[in-house]
């Protein structure tokens, strides 16, 4: 990506499959509804017919807490947010039915709202972090839990880069309090941190790893150091009882339980993704082959201009791109990316705002992951 463009509010969600391990390995052998009803899940969802009171509640999940709830959406001086029924109804009703009408599929949803403060660098080559380190701070907005049955279901994890965020290691708690009226991280540092959210694993010397190093709860307005690591594996120990119930089934096929190494290793998570970008400017063949890939730099993939040329084609939704809205699909991942041209935003403890974007695009990607799920 070029270096002038910055990232725009972002929503980024890791889809993973999980399975019922064998009861004869499984500690808890409890119902899934009832584990997680006692990791405070909710159920959620509605259909156009039958659409959810609690729709103002839904906003914690697909925005971080930089902005200001009550200000995000703003109409003749009245906030709102747009409920499920009328976002069902923008839908042609040929694809209500994908999308919000899930038959025997339940959702459970979960607020999270931690944020991680995490360095991108790379542990085993020190002399590249001088120059190439970057240290960042995204939130975990959500975790919803999208159940076939008894022994199947999806795992979501909703992200977002908080991209106005500028981290002063020396003083986080300030970094987090003082968000900046415009964005400040790149859209490099974003292509970097998905591509290592949804697997951190090298696959190149000098690659850079996504490693967790403090958190910051919100509620109770402390910083805390944690061991470092990937977001995999604190998601792991997060929901301990949930992956002693249940494995991701890309990594343990068997359902045998923990795989010991060198077989245990993070999965890659397919990754839906919706980022905005100030730049008006249009985006080249090599930054939408860098987009269409997940690719951390626009090199990696990189191939003749023909090859790129022809790849970018059959990868790219190009319907709205006269809008400087551009959707890319692949294999393990969609990634939808706007230029938002007033770019402004609603922060706590500031009079500065604006409507950043259209509200129902926002709340589209946070109410059809489940689309995905069922579509994989």
């Amino acid at each position: 990506m070029k270096e002038h463009r910055k990232t725009g509010h972002n929503v980024l969600h890791l889809l993973y499959p999980i399975r019922k391990k064998n009861e004869s390995n499984c500690k808890n052998k409890g119902s899934l509804e009832g584990l997680l009803t006692r990791l405070q899940f909710e159920r959620f969802g509605c259909s156009a017919d039958n659409p959810s009171k609690e729709n103002k509640n839904n906003i914690f999940s697909v925005y971080p807490s930089t902005f200001k709830k009550n200000e995000v959406f703003v109409q003749d001086s009245h906030s709102y947010w747009i409920s499920e029924k009328q976002v069902a109804e923008y839908f042609h009703p040929t694809v209500q039915g994908s999308l919000f009408r899930s038959g025997n599929l339940k959702k459970y949803r979960k607020i999270e709202g931690e944020i991680f403060i995490a360095d991108l660098k790379n542990p085993d080559h020190q002399e590249d972090n001088t120059k190439n380190q970057h240290t960042i701070a995204f939130q975990w907005l959500a975790t919803e839990i999208y159940v076939f049955n008894e022994d199947y279901a999806f795992l979501v994890v909703r992200l977002s880069l908080l991209e106005n965020v500028s981290v002063d290691k020396n003083d986080i708690e300030s970094s987090l309090r003082q968000p900046y009226p415009q964005p400040v991280q790149s859209l490099n540092i974003w292509m970097k941190f998905a591509n290592r959210v949804r697997q951190n694993y090298k696959k190149y010397a000098t690659q850079p790893k996504l490693q967790i190093t403090h958190a910051f709860n919100e509620e109770k307005q402390e910083v805390m150091k944690v061991e470092e690591s990937s977001f995999f594996n604190y998601l792991e120990k997060h929901y301990k009882d949930l992956f002693a119930k249940y494995a991701i089934s890309n990594v343990d096929l068997n359902g045998q339980g923990e795989l010991e190494l060198p077989q245990r290793i993070e999965p890659n998570a397919f990754l839906y993704a919706f980022v905005q970008t100030d730049s008006t400017e249009p985006l080249t063949n090599n930054e939408l082959n860098q987009l269409i890939h997940i690719d951390d730099y626009d090199g990696e993939s990189g191939s003749t201009p023909e090859f790129i040329d022809e790849f970018v084609n059959r990868h790219l939704y190009k319907r709205w791109i006269s809008y400087g809205t551009y959707t890319t699909a692949i294999d393990y991942g969609s990634i939808t990316i706007s230029q938002n041209r007033s770019f402004v935003y609603s922060f706590r403890k500031s009079d500065l705002y604006k409507q950043s974007f259209p509200n129902l695009l926002i709340q589209h990607y946070g109410s059809t992951s489940s689309f995905w799920t069922q579509k994989d």
